[in-house]
């Protein structure tokens, strides 16, 4: 039977950390596709991104600006910092209400413990939230070496460098009948065709 769709027969993983210091490579390699060949395409996909370099980094400037703007994460934190003290005073005019004066037990536990479910999932989103924002700060320290990277990186590259194609790839997909296709850091991609 033909198949209709390109299969990936090999894949590289570049994985950086929050500190950009540390950077590790997985590959799983397969029969269909040697070393040398990949090493081509992949100095063939560096020296067409170098030769764009002032373009991609106009748009890793246009994507910082996007991730520096903070201003409906702080809002939606603020609204969410606002409903935590707000249902934990209701709460605690419960737990007093409760002290106070007789009531069916069955119906303040019901009341209280809807409070406390609300309670929690105010704090749960306060926390994805908070996280959100964490990441786009990680994505913009990332984002600006990136450019660094690129500022100083040769125009064009002859032999192989593993430490600088470590700093700019993410990932290159070798498939068996359309080339690779290399994805680099600041989300800019490349497809290279086998020649």
């Amino acid at each position: 039977p033909c198949l209709t769709t390109p299969k990936v027969i090999w894949t590289a993983i570049t994985t950086k950390s929050s500190s950009i210091s540390s950077s590790s490579c997985q590959t799983n390699s397969k029969r269909h596709s040697s070393d040398a060949s990949k090493t081509k395409c992949s100095l063939k996909a560096y020296n067409e991104l170098m030769g764009n370099r002032e373009q991609v980094i106009a748009d890793c400037r246009l994507m910082l600006e996007m991730l520096s703007d903070h201003s409906k994460l702080d809002a939606q934190i603020k609204k969410a910092n606002e409903e935590i003290a707000l249902v934990s005073g209701l709460a605690g005019a419960c737990v007093h209400e409760n002290a106070e004066k007789a009531q069916s037990q069955d119906a303040f536990n019901k009341h209280y413990n809807s409070l406390v479910d609300r309670h929690q999932k105010a704090i749960a989103r306060l926390d994805r939230l908070k996280a959100a924002c964490e990441e786009k700060v990680v994505r913009q320290k990332v984002l600006w070496h990136y450019i660094d990277t690129l500022k100083t990186a040769p125009l064009v590259l002859d032999a192989w460098d593993e430490r600088l194609w470590m700093l700019l790839a993410v990932k290159g997909t070798v498939s068996r009948d359309a080339g690779i296709e290399f994805e680099f850091s600041g989300e800019k991609k490349l497809h290279i065709s086998k020649e």
